[in-house]
């Protein structure tokens, strides 16, 4: 495995910002003092380094510019009530990372690496991870394509890097989401199951129409006949339904397989309690409604954990789920949050701690 070079910031910018006290509008906003970096040159991962963090002096040729080879994924640290610090689930970051490169026809970035160049990071820029509730050090991890090259291929060079921010909490009310029938996030085929920098900039155009019409959010679905549900913006989404959770499979791979939705399967499968992953039409979700089954239905991912949905508009009728308090959804983010802050035992090795020393 490459060795990993250490250049330390000569000054730290930590006390500039509060990181106790941020709100959602701060998210991305205060980077940290370093970053990590990896090139990949003439087939071989190099130049890995920590390093003060700064800008990049980039070709206008860039191939990434020009043919999206970028792609990224979103995770977290946390400051358990010791003061030690942990990731949550770095392996599985790791992971779909690299399936999301293998999509794109990029290299795949070593594990090991990974998780090496992610906790040498953390260990110099633990000081920037939050111990507030709700509030947490979100990391970025991204790689893109750097030939200096207008052929229309994939590129020969690469550059992965890790940076990060401090953020507080994502959402703050539940949100009023409407169903897309216009649009399309994904297709059977596409690049639908990776985090690539293209899929986002495809959805911003129908969330912005979407905004403009009073909501906060849309749920995708799918390309055919715009009635099976995919995802909520760019989170999973979830339904109780008669105390049974439901959510969209990944068969089709036209959904992102999320670590928080892996994890909530994983959590209450441990609890005994039924969850059923499969193609969801949201003509099951208004007849629920009717009948008064509809429990909750909420958003999940990394940056809120879970997100309670007040509202669904599918057209122009309101569904709205007969638990107000999201009593179900509540409970399973705060019994993550207990965990990832280090209240409770993690049974399920999730957590892995960072040597800050």
């Amino acid at each position: 495995m490459p060795q990993i070079s250490i250049t330390r910031a000569t000054e730290s910018r930590i006390n500039s910002v509060n990181i106790e006290q941020l709100s959602a509008d701060d998210f991305g906003k205060h980077y940290t003092d370093h970053l990590f970096q990896a090139d990949f040159i003439d087939g071989t991962w190099t130049n890995c380094s920590v390093q003060p963090f700064s800008n990049l002096a980039v070709s206008p040729f860039l191939a990434a510019f020009h043919y999206g080879q970028t792609i990224f994924e979103g995770m977290k640290a946390y400051r358990f009530q010791n003061e030690n610090i942990a990731t949550f689930r770095p392996l599985d970051h790791a992971k779909r990372f690299n399936l999301s490169a293998e999509r794109l026809s990029m290299p795949v970035f070593p594990e090991n690496l990974f998780l090496d160049g992610l906790n040498q990071f953390l260990t110099i820029d633990n000081k920037w991870v939050p111990k507030s509730d709700g509030s947490s050090l979100y990391i970025r991890p991204f790689m893109f394509s750097t030939d200096a090259c207008l052929i229309a291929r994939p590129s020969l060079s690469y550059k992965m890097m890790i940076v990060a921010c401090p953020v507080g909490a994502y959402y703050s009310k539940p949100l009023k989401v409407m169903v897309e029938e216009n649009y399309t996030r994904a297709a059977i085929g596409g690049t639908g199951s990776s985090k690539a920098g293209g899929n986002y900039a495809a959805s911003f155009l129908a969330t912005n129409e979407a905004m403009k019409k009073g909501f906060d959010q849309i749920i995708w679905t799918d390309a055919n006949e715009h009635g099976y549900i995919q995802e909520m913006g760019a989170s999973n989404i979830m339904f109780l339904i008669d105390n049974i959770l439901y959510t969209p499979d990944l068969e089709d791979k036209t959904i992102l397989s999320g670590i928080t939705r892996k994890t909530i399967i994983e959590l209450l499968q441990s609890q005994g309690k039924k969850v059923v992953e499969k193609k969801l039409h949201i003509n099951e979700i208004v007849s629920a409604a009717q009948t008064g089954q509809l429990q909750e239905a909420f958003a999940v991912g990394t940056a809120a954990t879970t997100t309670p949905i007040a509202s669904i508009t599918y057209k122009n009728q309101e569904i709205i789920p007969s638990d107000s308090k999201n009593t179900f959804s509540e409970t399973i983010k705060q019994t993550l949050n207990d965990i990832r802050y280090g209240k409770t035992k993690d049974t399920f090795s999730w957590m892995k701690e960072i040597n800050t020393l």
